[in-house]
């Protein structure tokens, strides 16, 4: 896996852009497919609407959102976006949750 993790000054939120290499290839649909209504994985890709993940997006979200997927042979790359507070929120509420059971 190759990452470039984007460094912009904003207020919030935390981008990667991610290259996977995969045993074999994996068509960008089949993977929007198998990703679909995974919890904590907001696919937020509809370039026709102009819908990408973006820090500005992902505020507040207790998921990772993930677009511009494009596959060419066995890579897979895409584009993600998180907020790493609400993560961190999320993670610390189910922790809470847990230990209170």
């Amino acid at each position: 896996m190759a990452a470039t993790a984007l460094r912009v000054p904003v207020f919030f939120g935390l981008c990667a852009a991610l290259t996977l290499e995969l045993a074999h290839p994996l068509d960008a649909g089949r993977v929007r497919e198998l990703w679909q209504g995974r919890t904590g994985l907001l696919l937020t890709d509809d370039p026709g609407r102009h819908v990408y993940p973006m820090a500005s997006l992902a505020a507040g979200q207790e998921g990772v959102l993930v677009g511009r997927l494009r596959s060419e042979g066995p890579r897979l790359s895409l584009f993600a976006a998180a907020d790493p507070l609400a993560l961190i929120a999320g993670v610390a509420v189910q922790a809470v949750t847990a230990a209170l059971k």
